[in-house]
């Protein structure tokens, strides 16, 4: 009989073992898929206006320039601070090349969950514009998104508008 419950304890250290060892490898399964969903945003996004020539320049004078862009993407806003996304730094490049714009652009964290409502933001404002008729956005991460990519001064405002919110401003109460 001794036999027997040794066997069994076998038995169960052998499960036990197959149970981890599934749960390890559902681990590194999750982390895989979770990197191929970053890796899914680093990309590029090519766009073209189904507008004619003629409409797309009646009315518009001046030629396309990258300060024109940003002016454009400058009404661009983050959904979740209600930011511009030109005051939060996550234009990195604007370039023009006749009625073709480039854009590359990163967003503050990989994984931003509203990435798809800001890239259609972008879309819309740069066809906004009726001079645009090709436009580029790459997508990129390298280097990160980092505070110091904002403009001046507007970490402190979105703290001073979080505690605002809160009831957190000077002089009220915690």
């Amino acid at each position: 009989m001794a036999e027997t419950e040794k066997g069994l304890l076998t038995v169960g250290y052998r499960t036990r073992d197959i149970v981890i060892l599934g749960l390890l490898l559902l681990t590194v399964l999750v982390l895989v898929f979770f990197s191929c969903q970053k890796r899914d945003l680093d990309r590029q996004y090519v766009w073209k206006s189904d507008k004619p020539v003629s409409a797309a320049l009646y009315g518009h004078k001046g030629e396309l320039s990258a300060d024109r862009i940003r002016s454009l993407l400058s009404k661009v806003m983050d959904p979740e601070l209600n930011v511009s996304i030109t005051d939060l730094g996550l234009i990195r490049d604007i370039s023009v090349k006749g009625n073709s714009a480039h854009i590359v652009m990163t967003l503050t964290v990989p994984t931003c969950p509203l990435a798809k409502d800001i890239i259609e933001s972008v879309r819309a404002a740069l066809f906004s514009y009726p001079g645009v008729r090709e436009a580029r956005l790459d997508l990129t991460f390298d280097p990160p998104w980092s505070w110091e990519d904002t403009r001046p001064g507007l970490r402190e405002e979105l703290i001073m508008r979080m505690r605002a919110e809160k009831g957190l401003a000077e002089g009220g109460s915690r």
